[in-house]
């Protein structure tokens, strides 16, 4: 095997292991019931960026289709990673804040105070 076929055989081995990757990640933050406090959006950002820039470099500097489009496919999803987590953050949000709303200084057994509740 070639240098060049032994770099290619790895960056596709390793990139369908990163694609593989993000379903188990998705899967955590869609579980998760405390509205995903774990992702960092810095870092996910990050990782957005990387792959987007290497996605244009690719098609534009080096007519690179195939490395657009995988790098293109990573891109989607850090992407997916990043709304899945700020949907559930919305939903434990508004949870929290419903929760919060119920007036807990009512006396639950005094009829004359149930105007308060």
């Amino acid at each position: 095997m070639s240098l060049p076929d032994a770099t290619l055989a790895a960056f596709s081995f390793f990139n369908l292991l990163r694609l593989g990757s993000y379903l188990p990640q998705m899967w955590r933050i869609a579980r998760d019931d405390h509205g995903a406090t774990a992702i960092s959006y810095a870092t996910w950002g990050t990782w957005i960026g990387a792959n987007a820039s290497t996605t244009a470099y690719a098609w534009i500097n080096l007519g690179d289709g195939w490395l657009a489009f995988v790098n293109g496919v990573n891109t989607a999803c850090c992407l997916a990673v990043c709304v899945l987590t700020a949907w559930k953050r919305r939903c434990w949000r508004r949870a929290h804040e419903a929760r919060l709303r119920v007036p807990c200084f009512a006396p639950q057994n005094n009829p004359a105070d149930s105007r308060l509740r």
